[in-house]
């Protein structure tokens, strides 16, 4: 690998004015500096830390030509799998990554998002010469999201809030990463080769806000296939169940094709990103009553071996009809009850 700890590749970083915010003909944007990075080849970016999606992140960076870094330390046996599976290069701490990396990204579970930026700023303090841009790529609130950017920027390192919409197995063809903060228009350009972006701007928060609306829909929907799918096993009506889902709304069956498979797998993280959707929901003033039905059904189905389950399912069963079977074993029918309740998932 290229990477060195002279650091010197910092040189290049340059601070440019927006021509057209120059002369105030963009949105409220009148002379808004924004940072340009260096070619790729000459950039160093640290991955905190290489878990499935960092891991996958990480790897489009490197067929970009980047010195990706990270650290698995205190990481689980898992990450360490999925990590030596790419061409990052490990590094033994946490400090030795912020020591050669010029942009940090974060990814790791939402609940964790905000200490790992505040080990950054701890560690970043003692630093001559620091990381000048930290990516917050997790799936957090709008409020989190602002949190963290007040940790960063009150030590003078650019931000962005990047949310990606997409699974880890298909970041370059059916997903978006969606960016707002003063670093949004330098992560764009890190990652336009690599990934479909969209930059909504300089406010902090707004791509979290994008990333709970779109991703939580689709969480949403997939969350009421499964209680209907339920009741179609009931009524022993699943496969005209099925059969007149793909004909009258072929749109929505085509989603759910393409999204449960990754349900099993992934329900924890989607059910801690619906909490954080219930977050935003109640800080509007509003109600988050499907969300917090999604959520609630989502932490069921993580609790329940249905994970484990799909992972020993052969790539050529996977499919919403296999799905569903394994999700009424694990979910066997109640007996009716004064609430109605039809289906093995509990009530909130």
């Amino acid at each position: 690998p290229r990477v060195t700890n002279d650091r010197t590749r910092h040189t290049s970083f340059e601070c440019h004015l927006w021509p057209d915010r120059i002369f105030g003909t963009g949105p409220g944007y009148s002379g808004q500096l924004f940072m340009i990075l260096p070619a790729l080849e000459d950039l160093a970016v640290g991955v905190l830390y290489p878990g499935e999606m960092g891991s996958a992140v990480g790897q489009l960076l490197c067929a970009e030509g980047c010195d990706v870094v990270t650290t698995l330390d205190g990481r689980s046996r898992r990450t360490e799998q999925l990590c030596g599976q790419t061409s990052l290069h490990v590094l033994s701490s946490f400090e030795d990554v912020l020591d050669v990396a010029d942009v940090i990204i974060s990814l790791v579970n939402p609940n964790a998002a905000v200490e790992v930026a505040r080990r950054f700023v701890h560690t970043a303090a003692g630093m001559k010469n620091p990381p000048r841009l930290y990516i917050d790529a997790n799936s957090t609130s709008p409020a989190s999201a602002r949190q963290i950017h007040r940790l960063i920027d009150a030590r003078g390192t650019s931000f962005c809030d990047m949310t990606i919409c997409g699974t880890s197995g298909q970041l370059d063809t059916h997903s978006i990463a969606y960016l707002s903060g003063d670093g949004a228009a330098a992560t764009a350009q890190l990652f336009e080769s690599a990934l479909h972006v969209r930059n909504l701007g300089d406010v902090v928060g707004d791509a979290s806000a994008m990333k709970a609306l779109v991703s939580g829909l689709t969480v949403g929907v997939g969350s009421l296939f499964f209680e209907f799918a339920l009741l179609a096993e009931r009524m022993e009506l699943t496969d005209e169940f099925l059969a007149d889902v793909q004909g009258v709304h072929p749109g929505v069956f085509e989603l759910l094709e393409r999204t449960l498979m990754t349900y099993p797998q992934y329900s924890a993280r989607h059910a801690t990103e619906m909490a954080e959707l219930s977050t935003t929901f109640r800080s509007l003033g509003l109600v988050p009553r499907t969300a917090r039905s999604a959520q609630h059904t989502l932490r069921q189905v993580s609790s329940s071996s249905l994970g484990q389950r799909w992972r020993q399912v052969d790539s050529a069963r996977k499919n919403v009809r296999t799905l569903i079977t394994l999700l009424r074993q694990e979910f066997p029918f109640a007996s009716d009850d004064d609430t109605g309740t039809a289906a093995g998932i509990a009530p909130l």
